[in-house]
């Protein structure tokens, strides 16, 4: 008998990104957090829970960043500022209606680690009046 060697990983994909997503949001979850090295984990109502996924890879991550980093967006304000100084990028991932994910990137042993808030809207949105005033 021979021995096959076993398939590499596939990366982290999108759709399974949104997925997790969308379980933190189902689940009260507050805080995501993707490390090379150890399973997603979830902050929020209750204990930290670990995601049902595998150990992340620093391959992973990078993709986790790449998404981010492709819905990354300067305000319109901004864009349009005849100033042609540096511009501020946002690293937001917005899943319309639901959510706005907001990440911030470390370095870490084998990779990034990335680190995502998850905002909710309010739920009346003329709250918003009162806390701009």
């Amino acid at each position: 008998m021979t021995a096959t060697a076993p398939e590499p990983l596939l990366p982290l994909d999108e759709p399974t990104f949104v997925r997790m997503l969308r379980y933190a949001l189902a689940t009260g979850g507050e805080r995501l957090h993707f490390r090379p090295g150890a399973r997603p984990l979830q902050q929020g109502m209750g204990p930290d829970r670990e995601l049902r996924y595998r150990q992340m890879t620093g391959d992973d991550t990078l993709e986790v960043a790449g998404y981010m980093l492709a819905h990354a967006h300067v305000s319109e304000r901004l864009k349009n500022d005849p100033c042609d100084a540096a511009r501020p990028m946002y690293l937001f991932y917005e899943i319309p209606g639901e959510a706005l994910i907001e990440a911030q990137m470390e370095s870490a042993r084998g990779g990034i680690a990335v680190h995502l808030d998850i905002i909710r809207p309010f739920s009346h949105p003329h709250d918003i009046e009162a806390i701009e005033r």
